[in-house]
């Protein structure tokens, strides 16, 4: 899990201390506990369930969803009486940059009020901006983004379906990493063409020392998709039974 960042001048502070919470919106709460928000906010590093960039503004939202693994280690920190009443958190930030302070971080208690409250920033600010892919080349070496490297950077700021294997092992790591309607208008937003293609197997094996690492990207059908996945998953299986024999 992610690792917690201090907060000093969050633009939502309780004045006085002692109180457990205090109504933002109707539907929204900050914590009013800043080692609290503190840990939240290192959770981002960990993954999200949704983020964009506003076009009118530049600011960075942050939709994160707390599901039982995340509510079991914010109670091991010592938040147990936050998870018995907040179900996930909007994180403001002014730019795309989450290690840069929050503006603000608003707690729910249901996930169709923060659903809605994100629905609502993203119509309020009419749309997501398309940002720039920095610093990752393509084939040609000339700067330009290739579909694959867009790819790779969704499911690193996105998560795959489901994943089986280990990097560091001998087979390596594969992640199933299915295209919804959310993430085709995104890839569609940045340009890309997707025609039929209903998702990816994604593939990483850390290098051992002095060897580079090995990744590569399969994408098919949605038709095709599913099978391929079960098939990858045999093949784990087959290999983790050879293995240990």
């Amino acid at each position: 899990m992610g690792k917690s960042k201090s907060l000093f001048d969050l633009s939502v502070k309780l004045s006085v201390l002692g109180h457990a919470h205090k109504f933002v919106t109707a539907n929204s709460e900050t914590s009013g506990n800043e080692e609290f928000d503190g840990t939240v906010w290192g959770l981002v590093d960990d993954g999200v369930d949704d983020s964009f960039v506003g076009e009118k503004t530049g600011k960075y939202y942050v939709k994160l969803g707390f599901d039982q693994e995340t509510k079991d280690y914010l109670s091991g920190e010592g938040y147990s009486q936050f998870m018995e009443i907040f179900e996930g958190a909007l994180l403001t930030f002014k730019e795309a940059d989450t290690d840069s302070e929050p503006e603000s971080i608003k707690y729910f208690r249901n996930e169709e009020d923060l659903d809605s409250e994100f629905s609502n920033l993203e119509s309020a600010e009419g749309g997501r901006k398309n940002e720039e892919l920095e610093n990752v080349p393509d084939d040609n070496g000339d700067g330009e983004i290739t579909f694959d490297d867009y790819i790779w950077q969704l499911v690193d700021e996105v998560g795959c379906d489901e994943s089986v294997g280990e990097e560091t092992d001998g087979v390596g790591w594969y992640g199933l990493f299915k295209f919804d309607n959310d993430l085709i208008e995104q890839i569609k937003e940045a340009g890309f063409e997707i025609d039929d293609i209903g998702g990816a197997i994604v593939f990483f094996r850390e290098g051992a020392e002095g060897e580079e690492d090995e990744e590569s990207i399969s994408f098919y059908s949605a038709s095709d998709l599913d099978a391929a996945w079960e098939a990858t998953k045999e093949e784990q299986a087959s290999y983790n039974e050879d293995d240990a024999e």
